[in-house]
């Protein structure tokens, strides 16, 4: 049994973390299930799991966790998005997330577990297409091309930082009210935006300092997920860090000063 319960670890803004030692022990399937059916009734509006990992996961990269041990929360990161809440685009961000776990794996037979879990989210992908499609193909704005479920369509380096804009933003959480999702589902197309101009060639550091600064504000401002503060504050500090635009770095600080403000 974990040294930290499930109302412990997933309450909303929880400081509980497993260290380096605990995460691979205690951090398993079973409890991030349990975690998810915690979060579900308790905060129904939002699933409080991912967010809650991605802050494990940062707070393991600042304390300078082994590549082991990164690679374990990568791949139950991978195996919730992936096969558990399967959110916009969730194809793509789990293997991501995967692929990560792979790299950093050292044991050969942790090689083997990632790699069945990675068939299994491409198998799962392939065999149910999201009914919500036959709705979304009978429009044809961009609001509706850009964040309909399992779109393939993204913004690149040269229109992201004109297209991508506050109003589009928020025009994707009505988009996902009015279809029946969860706001939540804006987070992970900025997700996935953000991946995808990470794998092109030459993607300018601007274009990524903005999807970065688009993430933090979201996430820092509206969507306020379980320590979305915390997260916010690391997507600006990371738009910052590939800035060169004075203007677009005080906007940046700008959302870290309003994030922090009480």
């Amino acid at each position: 049994m974990s040294k930290i319960s499930i109302e412990e670890y997933f309450i909303y803004d929880s400081e509980q973390f497993f260290n380096d030692e605990e995460v691979r022990k205690y951090l398993t399937i079973d409890f991030i299930k349990q975690g998810e059916l915690y979060n579900r009734n308790e905060h129904p509006e939002y699933s409080g799991v991912y967010f809650k990992l991605l802050a494990q996961l940062y707070r393991l990269r600042d304390g300078g966790a082994d590549g082991a041990t990164l690679a374990h929360v990568d791949y139950i990161i991978a195996y919730y998005i992936g096969l558990i809440l399967r959110p916009v685009n969730s194809e793509g961000i789990s293997l991501k997330y995967i692929d990560d776990a792979i790299s950093l794996e050292n044991d050969c037979n942790k090689f083997a577990i990632y790699e069945n879990i990675k068939s299994m989210i491409i198998n799962s992908h392939r065999q149910q297409k999201n009914k919500s499609d036959e709705i979304e193909t009978k429009a044809s704005s961009t609001i509706v091309n850009y964040f309909s479920f399992e779109s393939n369509l993204f913004f690149d380096s040269n229109d992201v930082i004109e297209k991508l804009d506050y109003r589009l933003i928020h025009k994707g959480e009505d988009y996902y009210v009015g279809i029946g999702k969860e706001m939540e589902n804006v987070y992970f197309k900025l997700l996935a935006q953000l991946l995808y101009l990470e794998e092109q060639d030459n993607v300018s550091d601007a274009a990524l300092a903005h999807v970065n600064h688009m993430i933090a504000y979201y996430v820092g401002l509206f969507l306020h997920p379980t320590h979305g503060d915390y997260l916010g504050i690391k997507y600006a500090e990371e738009a910052i860090r590939l800035e060169t635009d004075e203007n677009k770095i005080r906007a940046s600080e700008d959302i870290i000063f309003m994030i922090n403000e009480p």
